[in-house]
């Protein structure tokens, strides 16, 4: 479902990379001319930031991104670096001037020409997305992304050949060739009635001059558009250089990069739309899938449970015997009230008449537990068709108000799935030693790591045996609340009692908040290092079975 259209809106392409596009803004980008560069920097994942000022106090942003399917640039009209995690990239073009910009013959590469070097900004997608500082002698000084695989070579190697291949179709050579992309070229096709899959090769000679006097005239419309359209069409925001009837518009713009940075914009928020309906569906299918699991198993149970016929009928036979008091046999042959012969088992310990109570009692609690059964299988048949509607509903969200508004109707199944990791302290022991104060256990090396590096927080305490083979324990209280004397002794006694110390009369125990716990790289499960510890001496206790008391 999801997954399908997921692939579809990865493959689709926004058009923010198109040749033509490209084009569009680096006429805007020319605005840039004569500024000076201020700051470079980054502090999102694949996306740089640089800064322009032209002595007027008037500034311009320049964002670059490089995530893979998101590929764009464009001028903001704001951006403010944070003070925290953000990194400068390529410090030697602070306070170059922008002497040009242009648009690389055939390639979807921009340059920037500085007063020093040049910048150039790769948009060819995926993994080849980059920006590169690079010498006047064409040789890469810095790369933005995986520098160790680019710096000190010359960029010349890094240019997409642009070459018709031999099979290449009609709709090839109109999107590649021409660099129209798939959706211009979807067009053309569709306009002039062509099929897609005609091997260019095919063509006439006639009729390659005619298709090529039509694409000009398109490419020309595409230059000379100063009128920008986001459309939204499965699954995707695109932007487009001219009108696309076939496509939902959503806002025309007079600026190509306001254009662009919507579309990059509302992209990036579809695609965590798209990841938390996944996410949604994901728990759901889970949940179906266990409930259809259950009805299955609760089916099955029906037939077994079906049996209670079987030991009615051995107990009114048993009874209806004239010697009662008959013991000491394993099974017995008789006769039913239909004239077949059945063979019940015996337990021979008992005569005939405590056998036959024995099967009535049998057939009793059969009963019983059929009745459950039909409770429990109606309210997983409810349980089931409340998820399969919630999933039918989930398959129609569009936006974030359409999951927001879907989160609220069904705020309980959200609950659910915020807290699917709720069962995780099941996973340890856990012993009540006051009255809102627990103390969790693991049960082994690798459930020590998941409880003391997964599960607990900074501000938890953490126990363990000194000196010897034990478990983790971790003593959680309510907020704000600090450990009595008599917590920790407690705690510790637990500690204690699950190590290879148990038997022991006393037993030294460590004790830290959790916050000052360190796992040393490489370390086996269950190893760690204390950076402060505090010793107990205890005796290894556990408390009783739903009390708090030891």
């Amino acid at each position: 479902m999801f997954l399908k259209n997921y692939v579809i809106y990865l493959l689709f392409g926004s058009m923010l990379k198109n040749y033509y596009t490209l084009n569009q803004l680096v006429k805007e980008f020319r605005s840039l001319i004569g500024k000076v560069i201020v700051d470079a920097f980054t502090q999102s994942k694949n996306n740089l930031i640089i800064k322009f000022y032209d002595y007027e106090e008037q500034f311009q942003i320049l964002q670059f991104s490089c995530l893979t399917n998101l590929e764009a640039i464009f001028l903001r009209r704001n951006f403010e670096r944070s003070r925290a995690n953000s990194t400068d990239i390529f410090p030697q073009i602070i306070g170059e001037k922008v002497a040009d910009i242009s648009l690389v013959e055939n390639n979807r590469v921009i340059k920037m020409h500085l007063t020093e070097a040049d910048l150039y900004f790769f948009l060819f997608g995926g993994s080849r997305n980059n920006a590169f500082l690079v010498s006047r002698e064409g040789k890469i000084l810095q790369s933005f992304l995986k520098p160790k695989n680019y710096v000190n070579k010359f960029l010349v190697e890094l240019f997409e050949e642009q070459k018709l291949p031999q099979d290449s179709t009609v709709f090839d050579y109109i999107s590649k060739h021409k660099f129209l992309g798939k959706i211009y070229a979807d067009l053309i096709v569709e306009e002039l009635g062509l099929n897609r899959n005609l091997l260019f090769k095919q063509l006439d000679k006639k009729f390659r001059e005619d298709l090529d006097t039509y694409l000009n005239k398109f490419i020309s419309k595409l230059l000379s558009s100063n009128e920008y359209f986001v459309y939204f069409a499965k699954d995707k925001y695109l932007v487009s250089l001219i009108q696309l009837p076939k496509f939902e518009l959503q806002k025309s713009f007079k600026s190509i990069s306001d254009a662009v940075s919507f579309t990059f914009v509302n992209n990036v928020k579809n695609i965590e739309n798209l990841k938390e309906i996944k996410s949604i569906e994901t728990f759901f299918l889970k949940r179906i899938n266990f409930l259809r699991a259950k009805l299955e198993q609760a089916n099955r149970n029906e037939q077994i449970l079906k049996q209670t016929e079987s030991y009615k009928s051995f107990a009114d036979l048993l009874i209806s015997q004239p010697n009662l008091k008959i013991k000491g046999k394993n099974l017995i042959r008789l006769v039913d009230f239909e004239g077949k012969e059945v063979t019940i088992p015996l337990k021979p310990e008992y005569d005939l008449l405590e056998n036959a109570q024995i099967y009535y009692d049998k057939a009793k609690r059969l009963q019983e537990k059929i009745k459950q059964q039909a409770d429990k299988k109606e309210k997983i048949k409810n349980e089931l068709k409340f998820y399969e509607k919630a999933l039918k509903e989930l398959e129609q969200l569009k936006d974030t108000k359409e999951i927001n508004d879907f989160k609220k109707r069904f705020k309980e199944l959200m609950e659910q799935k915020e807290q699917k990791g709720q069962n995780t302290e099941n996973r340890f022991r856990k012993f009540k030693i006051g009255p809102d104060t627990l103390v969790y256990v693991g049960k082994n090396a690798a459930n020590n790591d998941e409880l003391t590096f997964g599960f607990a927080k900074p501000h938890d305490y953490w126990f363990h045996a000194r000196g010897v083979g034990g478990s983790h324990c971790i003593l959680k209280l309510p907020k704000g609340k600090s450990p009595s004397k008599e917590l920790l002794e407690r705690a510790a006694q637990i500690a204690a009692y699950f190590s290879k110390a148990k038997n022991s009369k006393y037993v030294p125990v460590s004790y830290t908040q959790k916050k000052y716990i360190r796992k040393p790289k490489g370390a086996p499960s269950g190893t760690v290092l204390l950076e402060r510890e505090e010793v107990i001496f205890v005796n290894p206790k556990i408390p009783q079975e739903g009390s708090d008391d030891f």
